[in-house]
Formats: structure tokens, sequence, C-alpha cells
């Protein structure tokens, strides 16, 4: 699951452009959530972050409106990581979505 943080009310609809950051790069999984969460927005800006913590900060540093990050995931359960930033941090979950992970075992 992944939960988009803001510090602005939850999913606004703007006419202004507006930025999100997501975890890792272009077709990650958080790369699909921000799309999910964002790509009805018309003047949408995404850009990839290399840590949860870069997310955080570009969030409350106002270089980005939103930041996709997850919450639990098949492999670890829950990222006690991203509640932690979320303690640290003066911001709201905007909302939550689920992703299916698909792997494929290659021998």
């Amino acid at each position: 699951a992944f939960i988009a943080a803001t510090m602005e009310p939850p999913l606004k609809r703007r006419d202004r452009g507006e930025t999100a950051v997501y975890i890792g790069e272009e077709g990650s999984l958080a790369h699909v959530a921000m799309g999910r969460f964002f790509n009805h927005l018309p003047h949408f800006t995404q850009k990839g972050v290399k840590s949860f913590a870069a997310a955080f900060k570009a969030v409350v540093s106002g270089e980005a409106m939103y930041g996709v990050v997850p919450i639990e995931n098949s492999a670890s359960g829950t990222l006690h990581s991203t509640y932690d930033l979320l303690l640290q941090h003066d911001v709201v979950i905007a909302g939550e979505l689920g992703v299916r992970e698909v792997y494929c075992l290659c021998g």
C-alpha cells in the first residue's frame, strides 16, 4: 500500500501545476502508485527521489506538493521507517491505495 503525504488538504484539484515525488525510478511500484494518484490532474509533474527521507524533505521544503511513499509491502510487511518519518514531519496523509506486486521467478 502507498500513501500520498502532503502539507495541504487531501488531493484538492488545482489549476496550477503541481509536483509529486515518488521513491525510485520510473516504472517502480511507487511510480505506478503516483500515476494512479495524480494522472487525472492537469499540469502535473512527477519526480523520482532516492529515499523515503528525500520524499518527505521535498514535501516539507515546498519542492513538491505530494510525496508518494510505501507504508507496507508483500516482502517485509509494514514499513516502520515511513511511519517514523510521518511522526517526524508536519504532514498529513492525503490518500492511500494498493498496488499489486507481480513477481516472475526465473530459473
